[in-house]
């Protein structure tokens, strides 16, 4: 979850998230690989460098256009690879990381194409989009 927007609220929120988390860094040590999709406190870089490694970073968002983006730095500067799912995404983190890597989105547009003819100029473009529901106010500011 997101800081609340509440600033008195964060420093509550912070120690019950990091208490929740630290379970999950233990047990990362008993692995062979610790892959961290996100930071474990939203948009806050904290006990990431405690998990076992090797560590690998898997990215699938512009995470850097979050709160200026020092969080998505410093988890590149932790990881021992980042995984990401496009080349925009790879030349940002290849800015911070030692070693990145491009694992393409799992949707094959070669072979997933709209089913009708495509959309006549003067129509205005339908666009699909799949994400998480805590986007949607930003779709709704795009739309």
């Amino acid at each position: 979850s997101y800081p609340p927007a509440a600033r008195w609220q964060r420093p509550a929120w912070l120690a019950a998230t990091l208490l929740a988390r630290l379970p999950d860094v233990r047990d990362s040590r008993a692995h062979d690989v610790t892959l961290l999709q996100r930071e474990l406190v939203s948009t806050l870089t904290t006990v990431e460098g405690l998990t076992g490694r090797p560590r690998v970073v898997d990215v699938d968002d512009a995470l850097w256009c979050l709160r200026g983006g020092a969080f998505a730095r410093r988890l590149s500067h932790l990881a021992d690879r980042v995984i990401c799912g496009n080349a925009f995404l790879a030349e940002w983190f290849g800015r911070h990381a030692r070693d990145v890597r491009v694992l393409p989105t799992a949707v094959d547009t070669e072979r997933f194409r709209p089913a009708g003819p495509s959309t006549p100029a003067t129509e205005r473009p339908s666009l699909g989009w799949t994400g998480a529901a805590s986007a949607f106010e930003e779709l709704y500011r795009i739309e």
